[in-house]
């Protein structure tokens, strides 16, 4: 065998490997040797099939085999050789050329390939004791509460009709009936009978409310708005539609009494009460603020003491991640990057050193996690998926998303709510980087919310927040023509507290195994990064989450 390394370029390397064609036969003739033992062919006794009949049936799939097998451990000596640890996978190039491929099946040509490989870098670890960060702490003022209050006030608002000739405004309610079409056709799902809208909830499609404005009771308009590019139906995306809308009934919102009746419409014993829970609240949503102001804070140190080149394929495959998100975040809000004061270069280049960041992060933990390990065990089986048909999902998917973290009260603050976006967004890329299948159901994508939300919850509280105020039972249907009913959501409430019951119960070694699980690592990969066997592993993840 002779390897030649022909490219050495940071950290990319290229290797030409040459494997007599003598050594592919011994290795083939003993895979047919194995064979003869096993075969069961008409006219022969077991074990008695010359091994030239045997190779006339069966040579040219076993040297296929062999050559594979080949290519597989020699790359993993040349590896090994050199201490290479991978971050992607090797991609192997070999003649294509039919002849070509012929004579190394039929044993007549050496095999000659290329392997080309990105590494992992040499990662020096900082000493985490020297890390400091100031905490910042900030009390709940009454004024705080009763601006709560109000708002929870706004919210539960009662409606009055406004009176013959009266138009709608802003905030106000409009119940109306619709017939919508495109280019005068009906299409399904386009109708309704008594939809109440409040005009400036953006709860509708783009448009559609603020040519509400001025309508009167009774009064017939015809409403013409495009549905959005990324809208969930794709047979309606970006298409021009026309409703014919007719107006019901005009209310206005009325103030809404803050007394000890209020509160008991909401479940609470009284006013003060009310106060207290709202004041629980804000307490925990400005601990929220402050765990991620000091985790931004903890995250730069690491950053700055672990400055290292990031493997660029992995960089990119995080940035194109990462930006595929934006955009149809972007997309789907109506936005555009001059919204957002910045250019649409600027951002390319701030989420690229966010993705360089990310990536290096990564590498350090498992580092830290597994110092020896020779293989990037996040991104090494990941199979790179078809990055349009991924963003299709994200299209789809992301505003269904967000709503149901919403609902399952992830919302203490918008940083917060991102992070669990794109962790949902990482195990989505990886779940179906492995299975191929873009053609997932509700019922999928709401399962893998359901988990990261376990994860989130779990981690709230460690840090001390509550498992029991969840708000699963709150989770609203997504409009995809498979409909989420209570009771599921009850169910998932069900499962997520006993889940976070048991969580309690776990050792840290164990919970460190299922916080890998639920990042997406397989068991195998579980296994290796614990030290464990990959049964330990298995049962380790699953015995909490199965």
């Amino acid at each position: 065998m002779q390897v030649n390394e022909t490219v050495a370029d940071g950290l990319k390397h290229e290797f030409q490997v040459s494997i007599p064609a003598a050594d592919l036969d011994a290795k083939a003739d003993a895979r047919l040797a194995d064979l003869k033992d096993k075969v069961r062919l008409n006219g022969f006794r077991p074990g008695k099939v010359p091994p030239a009949h045997l190779k006339k049936l069966y040579g040219r799939s076993v040297m296929a085999e062999t050559v594979e097998e080949t290519i597989r451990d020699t790359n993993n000596q040349i590896f090994t050789e050199r201490g290479f640890r991978l971050a992607t996978e090797p991609k192997v190039t070999m003649p294509t050329e039919e002849k070509d491929v012929e004579a190394i099946l039929s044993g007549q040509s050496d095999l000659t390939y290329t392997v080309a490989i990105e590494v992992v870098p040499s990662i020096a670890l900082a000493d985490f004791k020297t890390f400091s960060v100031e905490k910042p702490v900030a009390d709940v003022a009454d004024a705080d509460v009763d601006e709560g209050v109000k708002r929870i006030a706004d919210q539960n608002r009662d409606y009055a009709d406004k009176g013959e000739g009266a138009k709608a405004e802003s905030g106000d309610r409009v119940t109306i009936s619709f017939k919508g079409s495109i280019d005068g056709v009906p299409f399904e799902g386009g109708s309704g009978e008594g939809i109440p809208v409040e005009i400036g909830s953006n709860t509708f499609i783009p448009g559609f409310e603020e040519q509400l404005t001025g309508i009167a009771k009774d009064e017939t308009r015809t409403l013409k708005v495009p549905f959005p590019k990324n809208y969930a139906n794709e047979e309606l995306a970006g298409k021009d539609a026309e409703f014919e809308t007719t107006a019901t009934l005009v209310e206005k919102p009325q103030d809404k009494v803050i007394d000890d009746e209020f509160a008991k419409s909401l479940g609470l014993e009284s006013l003060d009460k009310l106060k207290e829970a709202v004041r629980e609240r804000m307490t925990a949503e400005f601990a929220a603020a402050t765990r991620q102001r000091v985790k931004r804070m903890l995250l730069d140190q690491l950053d700055e003491a672990h400055k290292f080149e990031a493997p660029p394929s992995l960089v990119d495959e995080e940035f194109n991640l990462m930006w595929n998100s934006i955009k149809a975040e972007m997309e789907s809000a109506g936005k555009t990057f001059a919204d957002e004061d910045t250019t649409e270069d600027a951002a390319r280049d701030e989420y690229r050193k966010i993705a360089d960041r990310r990536v290096r992060l990564t590498l350090a933990d498992i580092a830290r996690i597994n110092p020896g390990r020779r293989t990037c065990p996040v991104f090494l089986r990941r199979r790179v998926p078809q990055e349009a048909e991924f963003k299709r999902l994200i299209e789809r998917w992301s505003g269904f998303v967000r709503k149901t973290l919403v609902s399952l009260d992830h919302r203490r603050n918008e940083a917060d709510l991102e992070e669990i976006e794109q962790e949902i967004r990482l195990r989505l890329w990886q779940t179906l980087s492995r299975e191929r299948n873009w053609d997932k159901p509700a019922s999928f994508i709401r399962s893998v919310v359901l988990s990261v939300a376990i994860d989130a919850a779990r981690r709230r509280q460690v840090r001390g927040g509550s498992a029991e105020h969840v708000g699963l039972e709150h989770v609203e249907p997504w409009s995809t023509g498979e409909s989420i009913d209570a009771s599921g959501a009850l169910e998932d409430r069900t499962q997520l507290l006993a889940v976070l019951e048991e969580l309690q119960q776990v050792d840290a070694e164990r919970a460190e195994a299922l916080g890998l699980h639920l990042q997406g690592f397989t068991t195998a990969e579980i296994g290796s990064l614990m030290g464990w066997t990959e049964a330990k592993a298995r049962n380790s993840s699953w015995a909490i989450v199965s």
